[in-house]
C-alpha cells in the first residue's frame, strides 16, 4: 500500500505490516509513536513531551509486567530508565550512576558499588591519563583496599599506612607481610636516629643476608637466643661470634695497627698491690698445632688454680685464656726474681 502526495509515495506498507516513510516523521505536542505486538509482549513508545520543555522520551514497555524503561531527553541532560526507575543520567558532561546530580565525569553512587573491567580474551583494566597528574581518592574516613580473584592484596589506610599482605594497621607507614625485594638503592632520610629492627617467629632462622649480583657476599644471624653470628661469603660458618656478655671469638687471627685496653685507676679497685702469682713461673709455653698451623702458647687448662681470672669459659664449653693477665704474671714473677738475684749478687761482691 502507498500513501502519497504530488504524485510520490510519502508511506509505504509492505504485507509484512512494515512501515517505511519517505521523510521525517514529525509528533504532535503529546503525541506518541508506539509500535508492540498484542497486548502482552513488549512495545516501543516514542513521545513528545510538555510544550516548550524541550523534553523528548522513548519508552519500551511491557504489557506483561506493566513496568517502563526508557531515556528521557531533556534540553540540560539525557537520563536512562530501567523499571520506572532511573539509572543513568548525562548532564553538563558528567556521567551519574545512581546519582542525578554527578560533579565528576563519572560518579557512581549506591550501598554496593562496584566497576567491573572484564575481558575473555585480552587483559582487562583501567587507563588514567593525566599530564598534570592523576589522583586514586578514597573520600571517606575508611581504607582503599586493592583486590585480586577476591583476595585483599593491599590497602591505604584513612590514616596513610601502607599495608601489604595484612589488614591489621600497626601504625607503620609500611607493613609489609612477606617477602620483598629491591633493585635499586634504599635511601633513609630523618631528623632522628635510624634503627633497623628484625622481628622473626624463630631468632634461629633470623638474618640479614648481604647480596651482590645474586651470590651471598655475608650475612648477620643467630646460632642460638643469646649469640649474634657474623658470616662472610656463601658459607654460614661463623666467622665471628658475639654473646650477650659483650665476648666476641673470631675464628681466625685478627689483625691490627695497635690493641688498647682501659687501664684508667679510676675504673679500677685495687685489691693488692706488688702482688705475685705463686706458682706461675711453673707453667711454661708450648708449641702445638691450631687450625693445622704450628703455635707456641698456653694451655688454659694449666691456669686453673694458678690464674682463673685469665680464663673465660664459652657457651660451648670451650677456654679461652687473657694472655694479658698471663704475660702481666709472668713478667711480674720474672722481675721479682731478677731483683732477688741482684741482692745475692751484691752480697756476693760486698
Amino acid at each position: 500500500m502507498y500513501i502519497g502526495t504530488g504524485g510520490s509515495a510519502r508511506l509505504t506498507i509492505a504485507s509484512t505490516g512494515a512501515a517505511t516513510f519517505s521523510s521525517s516523521v514529525d509528533i504532535a505536542q503529546s503525541g506518541t509513536i508506539r509500535g508492540y505486538s498484542g497486548t502482552t509482549g513488549a512495545g516501543m513508545f516514542l513521545a513528545y513531551g510538555s510544550a516548550g520543555a524541550g523534553i523528548g522520551s522513548i519508552y519500551s514497555y511491557n504489557y506483561s509486567t506493566s513496568t517502563y524503561g526508557g531515556t528521557v531527553i531533556d534540553g540540560s541532560y539525557v537520563a536512562f530508565y530501567n523499571s520506572g526507575s532511573e539509572k543513568v543520567r548525562i548532564t553538563g558532561g558528567n556521567v551519574g550512576i545512581g546519582t542525578t546530580s554527578p560533579s565528576d565525569k563519572l560518579v557512581v553512587e549506591g550501598s554496593d558499588n562496584y566497576i567491573t573491567s572484564k575481558s575473555t580474551t585480552n587483559v582487562a583494566g583501567f587507563k588514567m591519563i593525566n599530564t598534570l597528574g592523576t589522583s586514586l581518592m578514597a573520600q571517606v574516613n575508611y581504607s582503599l583496599v586493592f583486590d585480586h580473584l577476591g583476595t585483599e592484596r593491599m590497602r591505604i589506610t584513612s590514616g596513610g599506612n601502607v599495608l601489604i599482605g595484612t589488614t591489621s594497621d600497626s601504625g607503620y607507614k609500611l607493613d609489609v607481610n612477606g617477602t620483598g625485594r629491591f633493585s635499586g638503592n634504599v635511601d633513609l632520610i630523618t631528623s632522628s636516629n635510624v634503627v633497623f629492627t628484625l622481628d622473626a617467629l624463630s631468632t634461629l632462622t633470623s638474618a640479614f643476608i648481604f647480596k651482590g649480583s645474586g651470590t651471598e657476599r655475608g650475612r648477620i644471624s643467630f646460632s642460638n637466643s643469646s649469640t649474634m653470628v657474623f658470616s662472610i661469603g656463601s658459607s654460614v660458618s661463623p666467622y665471628l661470634s658475639v654473646v650477650s656478655t659483650g665476648a666476641a671469638t673470631f675464628s681466625s687471627s685478627v689483625s691490627a695497627t695497635g690493641f688498647f685496653e682501659t687501664s684508667d685507676r679510676t675504673q679500677k679497685t685495687l685489691i693488692s698491690d706488688n702482688v705475685l702469682i705463686k706458682g706461675i713461673e711453673n707453667i711454661t709455653a708450648k708449641t702445638y698445632l691450631k687450625n693445622n698451623k704450628e703455635e707456641i702458647g698456653y694451655f688454659a687448662q694449666d691456669f686453673k688454680g694458678v690464674l682463673d681470672s685469665s680464663i673465660n669459659v664459652g657457651e660451648n664449653g670451650v677456654l679461652s685464656l687473657s694472655y694479658t693477665q698471663v704475660h702481666t704474671a709472668k713478667i711480674a714473677s720474672l722481675e721479682s726474681r731478677v731483683k732477688e738475684l741482684e741482692n745475692k749478687l751484691m752480697k756476693y761482691e760486698a
